[in-house]
């Protein structure tokens, strides 16, 4: 049988074949459906071959992806099933619902060059499925990303690190469970209604959440938890390192909602406990409280009903809304899709002024889109109400970690960065099985000085949440802000490879490169961000000025001056420091603190302003800031 199995529509054939002659030239057995002969039951050839292939490609397409594509779909989920799946596109298309967790690799515009990175990053995949092992790191060309504001840089990500979990990747992490780890798999949506499938992720990820507040256990994290909800138990516990799997099913009618789950044993696919609920329409979040107390009655820890369900709501219908609104970002984090995220947590905590969480999660989309302003006045603004609605959370549930993240991490935009290193040690405190408030965590600290005692808290969000690759990026950061810029550019090109619209990996492997003294290298890594992007020209003016071709950093730092104006004097700072323009890159520094800029969150632990740091006025600034030099 071959090693690869194709799986496209039947309108791409002539675009696809290009791609299974390249891998066939590299030495790949490859099945394709121009293989069925005249004379062969072409469905059971496909069968045959899908389930017998290490390794199957999904081409997605503009025709794939659409109604006429049930076929390329289906196969893709026994794929996935089988931890198969290997998804590539050949249009500028996301892929179905469903099959997003693990981003597909990029080949649109590919001429058919077996030496282009993009085709390398996809055969490399390949192989390394073929052979059982995680993909080697491959300088992997991709597409331009979205623009990303620059405040959201800070912290790992900020405030959208906090609303939407990252990429999925291919690697896995075994390692062996001890017996209170546990994930929480999605439930089955058996409804017949695809719109009820909120309700039953909804279900499951107040249950995970709920039982992250159980110090006894370790919860892993919704993107991991999601990326196996189509593998059976055994596989999905040797994948995240679990000893027990949660799982179940939903059925919704009109008058009663039946909830059926199962505790299983991760080792041996053994139920351990099960239970059917049946309740009358509208008490779901009950429903949610009860399994959470059974599953910890097996797992032989007592619990009361206080302990669950904190920041939590009893009205179903905001609880829907929340859940919604969360989803809307994560699948699409576009200013206009945050701002409809917005309104329906206004909505939620409209209908339960109580719902601590749903008021955390609106004052985080507040903060993304203030930080996506224009003026300085709108962004304060901005800031103002989500700071607002941070306090409300806190005052409804003072044991909620998601309110103090948010508080930290406003403070931390707003520079008061005393008060952000406080609420982040209460998050810490408040949520040690929360990957999500670890990674923040981590992050927010690290940049405040204490990179080495956060990178434990980084290693525990990666156990946490290990098929997801925004845990691999708040380690890169660390290890970067540790200047182990080697170890920090492994792991980018890593998640580069495996997720190629990541541009936080591009940015932070470019400034690894130049601190490495690979400024061309760095040069490289740019032209795979947007033109305009204001970190990408800013490393390029930076890694211009170490090559001493200073004609061309100025030119590049006139074009930010024009772009940015006051919104970016901390850029121009590092730009002048680097150029060893000493005189002005203080005055940059200054203007940065007359205008409050978000960068100087960063410039306790800056390595591209380490030429100003023994200069009074530097010290002077940090002094401003709460920071000694």
């Amino acid at each position: 049988m071959a090693e690869l199995f194709i799986s496209y529509k039947s309108e791409d054939r002539a675009r696809v074949k290009p791609l299974v002659d390249a891998l066939i030239a590299d030495g790949l057995s490859v099945w394709w459906d121009a293989h069925i002969g005249g004379g062969d039951d072409w469905r059971d050839a496909i069968e045959r071959n899908l389930e017998t292939a290490a390794c199957v490609i999904v081409v997605w397409s503009q025709a794939s992806i659409g109604a006429g594509g049930r076929f390329v779909r289906d196969e893709a989920t026994r794929a996935q099933r089988r931890g198969a799946y290997l998804p590539v596109r050949i249009d500028p298309v996301e892929p179905p619902l469903g099959f997003g967790e693990i981003q597909a690799l990029p080949l649109d515009g590919w001429k058919s060059s077996r030496k282009d990175a993009r085709y390398q990053a996809v055969l490399e995949a390949a192989r390394a499925m073929v052979e059982g092992r995680a993909a080697a790191p491959v300088a992997a060309a991709a597409p331009a990303p979205p623009k990303i504001d620059r405040r959201l840089i800070l912290a790992g990500g900020g405030a959208a690190a906090l609303a939407a979990a990252g990429a999925g990747a291919f690697v896995l992490w075994p390692k062996k469970a001890d017996a209170q780890t546990l994930a929480v798999l999605p439930f089955a949506n058996l409804s017949g209604d695809p719109a009820q499938a909120y309700f039953a992720d909804g279900l499951a990820e107040e249950l995970r959440s709920s039982l992250t507040l159980v110090p006894a256990f370790r919860v892993i994290g919704r993107s991991s938890s999601e990326t196996v909800r189509n593998d059976e138990a055994r596989a999905a516990a040797a994948k995240l390192g679990v000893a027990n799997i949660v799982t179940g099913s939903v059925r919704r009618s009109p008058d009663m909602i039946r909830v059926s789950a199962q505790l299983i044993n991760g080792q041996d696919g053994v139920e351990r406990w099960s239970q059917t609920f049946d309740r009358a329409d509208g008490d779901v979040l009950e429903i949610q409280t009860a399994i959470a107390m059974n599953v910890a009655e097996a797992l032989r820890v007592h619990l009361a009903p206080d302990d669950l369900n904190v920041g939590g709501t009893r009205n179903e219908a905001a609880h829907q809304l929340a859940v919604k609104g969360r989803e809307n970002y994560r699948l699409d984090s576009s200013a206009s899709s945050t701002r409809a995220s917005l309104e329906l947590l206004e909505q939620a905590t409209a209908l339960d002024p109580n719902y601590a969480s749903a008021w955390a999660q609106r004052g985080t989309m507040r903060l993304i889109l203030a930080d996506r302003e224009t003026t300085l006045a709108a962004t304060q603004a901005g800031y103002l109400e989500a700071l607002g609605y941070a306090k409300k959370a806190i005052a409804l549930a003072p044991t909620l970690p998601d309110g103090h993240t948010l508080m930290a991490l406003i403070l931390q935009g707003r520079l008061d960065l005393a008060g952000a290193e406080s609420a982040f040690r209460r998050a810490l405190q408040l949520g040690p099985n929360n990957s999500s408030t670890l990674r923040n965590c981590a992050n927010g600290l690290g940049l405040l000085g204490h990179a080495a005692e956060m990178q434990p808290y980084v290693e525990r969000a990666i156990q946490l949440d290990p098929l997801t690759l925004t845990g691999d990026m708040a380690k890169g950061a660390i290890l970067f802000i540790l200047r182990r810029y080697e170890e920090a550019l492994a792991l980018a090109r890593q998640v580069s490879v495996r997720a190629p619209k990541r541009a936080d990996a591009r940015k932070l492997a470019a400034k690894a490169l130049i601190l490495l003294g690979r400024e061309r290298e760095a040069l490289t890594e740019r032209k795979a961000l947007p033109e305009d992007d204001l970190f990408a020209l800013t490393w390029e003016a930076v890694a211009q000025a170490r090559l001493s071709d200073r004609a061309a950093s100025d030119r590049i730092l006139a074009r930010l001056l024009a772009e940015n104006g006051d919104a970016a004097h901390y850029q121009y700072a590092q730009i002048r420091a680097q150029q060893k323009d000493t005189a002005l890159a203080l005055i940059e520094l200054e203007a940065a603190w007359t205008f409050r800029d978000a960068g100087l969150g960063d410039v306790f632990v800056d390595p591209f302003l380490d030429p100003l740091r023994a200069e009074p006025r530097f010290k002077a600034v940090m002094a401003k800031l709460g920071l000694k030099a």
